[in-house]
């Protein structure tokens, strides 16, 4: 059921006993309550509109954060996926228990990737027409009547245009949207155990703390328990730079960077590049597989925030000139 005119009070039942996904504005001192922008998706402070899922919503009514409702679309509630996880977590502690990491990975690569399947973008291919040759290609051609851009792709006598659609087949984004929520409202329930003062960084499921915000947690830390944190490592050195881009002792984590690239100055890294099966195709070359040497510069400007003289990040605050409301 869809909402276009409801009352907080009204809002605040609905979430007690059903699943919502409302689109509101809010007003709040903490940056507890995520907001889309282009690129990346930040967590401002301010005055915004949003779209938030059951979890977060309580949080925002809870706090007295909601300003305004301008629509909320309401779903009958129940446990999603629970078979489905203890089983693969189940084959998961089975093999690490055998020393079989590559099965455990597996099985966490299924207990992780499911959810996201709901809320995929919707994107095929349809056939046009056939063709008298064996050529191998993709190509784009604008369209200066409709004055839309459409992309074809040439495989085995036959041209393809990709056709994009708001959802795929069996998807259901309000699925997708409560998972990645209630998982954020854990990790901010984490974060305010250990003590905010005591968190340096925070991944989607991890957080870097001190040795006291450790203590804080250790009723939380299990190595088996499903939904509990587990200690990873501890280190004297640790240099955060940004989002996944930091060092831990002689770890280093760098997102889009391989592990045997090689550092030819600082923040930028010369590593191989394998052509992928879509390259292979916009080259019309399936018959060599090429590898060449590319070169990332690492950029490491932070705009999710602003950073202080010590490396602590600000939230954005809202209305932002950047980011104007709908």
């Amino acid at each position: 059921t869809t909402l276009s005119r409801t009352s907080l009070e009204e809002l605040q039942s609905l979430c007690s006993e059903h699943c919502v996904v409302a689109d509101v504005t809010l007003s709040t001192f903490h940056p507890h309550y995520p907001k889309k922008v282009p690129g990346w998706t930040v967590f401002p402070v301010g005055e915004f509109r949003t779209v938030l899922n059951t979890p977060e919503l309580k949080l925002a009514l809870t706090n007295g954060c909601v300003k305004a409702i301008h629509r909320a679309t309401v779903y009958e509630c129940s446990v999603v996926f629970k078979e489905y996880v203890n089983f693969f977590y189940e084959q998961r502690m089975e093999a690490r228990t055998k020393g079989d990491q590559v099965l455990a990975t597996l099985c966490k690569l299924m207990m992780n990737s499911l959810y996201g399947k709901f809320g995929q973008n919707g994107r095929k291919y349809e056939k046009k027409y056939e063709v008298m040759n064996d050529d191998i290609k993709s190509w784009l051609e604008w369209d200066a009547d409709g004055r839309t851009l459409h992309k074809y792709r040439q495989f085995a006598g036959v041209v393809e245009e990709l056709q994009r659609e708001a959802e795929s087949t069996e998807s259901f984004p309000a699925i997708a949207g409560h998972i990645t929520s209630a998982a954020r409202c854990l990790l901010l329930d984490f974060i305010r155990q250990a003590g905010e003062s005591e968190v340096f960084y925070c991944d989607t499921d991890s957080l870097f703390v001190s040795e006291r915000g450790y203590e804080h947690l250790v009723g939380r830390i299990s190595e088996y328990q499903l939904g509990w944190l587990k200690k990873e490592w501890e280190s004297d050195s640790v240099t955060i730079y940004g989002a996944k881009d930091y060092e831990i002792g002689d770890k280093l984590k760098r997102k889009g960077v391989r592990k045997d690239a090689i550092e030819v100055s600082p923040a930028t890294y010369r590593q191989v590049q394998f052509r992928g099966f879509k390259g292979m195709i916009q080259d019309g070359d399936l018959n060599h597989m090429e590898i060449t040497q590319i070169t990332k510069h690492l950029t490491r400007d932070y705009l999710k925030g602003t950073v202080d003289p010590e490396g602590r990040v600000h939230p954005l605050v809202f209305p932002h000139p950047d980011f104007p409301d709908p």
